[in-house]
């Protein structure tokens, strides 16, 4: 797996990266390395500082000792260039004392500026770790994000022979491991996308600017020791504590309007859109902007759509699904007055305030079965082989999560679908919707049998 990677000015070798590991990935956080170039261009040269006066929760590096290695770093021509050093838990970003003690360094020694990465180990412990890794400039404010971030992965624990034993005869496991997920937006879906590694899909892209907070735990697939990880590493951890034969590229970033076919494709791997029907992209972000750009790639590529929302205060949700040539609605359609009122200047303020995790949880397994409707269209003879056909022309989908639902989002025909003697909450409705007649892509897909 993979972070994409911002510019750089000192670059870290590959030798380096390894030697980090190696010193600290397997030892109790707070430890400390100091970083050396020998060409002014590569970070090369390291100095594990074993004598740094060092707790699980603190950090105060050996004066002395560090103050020898430098004067021996001098003499070789090895310009010192920081430190790096573990945080406990999953804390990625730098605290206020170690941008503090980093301005002090940078005065003492004269210096223009600063390495200062922090290694986040791996919460399984094996040996693998996180490099987030910070430059800070002299008298400049700092931005708080790191400008690149390295995965380093530990020893992997084996895959049991018979790990999806219990399923190959209801899905075709085969079919499902050449299968990729795009998931943009990797906090209130986490749970559908680790369902789908369990469910044999062996292929994921994750794709997701922020990091994990603690106020997340409870409504999302999310816990206390993923704090401050970036969201794509911790939901990688997850799938690949499921099967560590998968494969995850994560990138710590946003796609946006501005996100071009060719930047999208160049970023992932080589021939991911090979075959578009073993590809799904899942746009689970809370950002209308964001979701439309994802949908545009989607109708552009020709690839299996699915997007997921959830309602304020998780009274309800809603997943949208889209297959080219099948489908007779696409999302644009679907939700053309969502549309039309952002266009309006409408400002979106829903968050998970409120959603209680059951709401969630519903939600997700109702998004894992689609996964695999589109996943699985026409392949082979199995549960999910036709169920597309039967729900080409109703791909809105809602889940009344609370009795007082319709009547909470002036929604009426969700307490009225179904029949009162039978009916509470927890229903799935399958919406008919029709295309726009001046739809482009609806009037093209419908041509296409």
């Amino acid at each position: 797996m993979k972070f994409t990677k911002k510019e750089q000015s000192l670059v870290p070798t590959k030798e380096l990266l390894n030697e980090i590991q190696k010193s600290i990935a397997c030892k109790q956080p707070e430890q400390l390395v100091m970083l050396g170039s020998s060409d002014g261009k590569h970070i090369d040269t390291v100095f594990f500082v074993d004598k740094s006066k060092s707790t699980q929760t603190s950090c105060e590096p050996d004066i002395e000792v560090c103050n020898k290695k430098i004067r021996e770093w001098y003499e070789k021509d090895i310009a010192f260039c920081g430190f790096a050093h573990s945080h406990p838990g999953a804390y990625s970003q730098l605290s206020d004392a170690d941008i503090e003690y980093a301005d002090r360094i940078m005065e003492a020694f004269d210096m223009e500026s600063i390495e200062l990465p922090i290694i986040i180990l791996d919460p399984r412990y094996d040996g693998g770790c996180a490099i987030f890794w910070y430059t800070l400039e002299r008298n400049k404010e700092f931005t708080g994000e790191p400008r690149e971030v390295n995965i380093l992965p530990g020893s992997q624990p084996q895959v049991p022979s018979n790990l999806f034993s219990k399923i190959q005869n209801t899905v075709p496991i085969n079919e499902l491991q050449e299968s990729t997920i795009i998931q943009v937006g990797c906090g209130g879906s986490a749970g559908a996308t680790e369902a789908m590694a369990r469910c044999g899909v062996g292929n994921f892209i994750l794709i997701d600017p922020d990091i994990c907070e603690a106020r997340n735990v409870l409504t999302q697939r999310s816990y206390i020791a993923d704090s401050g990880q970036a969201k794509v590493k911790a939901l990688a951890n997850k799938i690949l504590n499921v099967n560590p034969k998968a494969k995850v590229d994560i990138h710590w970033m946003a796609i946006t309007k501005d996100t071009t076919i060719e930047e999208f494709v160049e970023m992932l791997p080589e021939g991911t859109f090979k075959d578009p029907s073993k590809v799904l992209i899942v746009a689970s972000t809370d950002d209308f902007s964001a979701q439309d750009a994802i949908l545009n790639l989607a109708l552009k590529l020709g690839v299996p759509f699915m997007a997921p929302q959830m309602y304020a205060d998780g009274l309800a949700s809603e997943i949208t699904f889209y297959y080219p040539g099948v489908t007779k609605t696409c999302p644009k359609c679907i939700l053309h007055n969502r549309y039309e009122e952002y266009a309006k200047g409408y400002k979106n303020t829903v968050t998970s305030e409120g959603t209680i995790y059951p709401s969630v949880l519903q939600t997700n397994a109702l998004e894992a079965q689609i996964a695999l409707m589109l996943l699985l269209y026409h392949k082979g003879n199995n549960r999910y082989t036709n169920m597309l056909d039967e729900v080409a022309d109703r791909n809105l989908v809602l889940l009344r999560l609370a009795p007082n639902a319709g009547k909470k989002y002036g929604l009426d025909f969700m307490d009225t679908a179904m029949h009162k003697e039978f009916s509470f909450f927890g229903e799935t409705l399958w919406v008919p919707v029709k295309p726009l007649d001046n739809c482009p892509f609806c009037n093209r897909s419908n041509l296409v049998v």
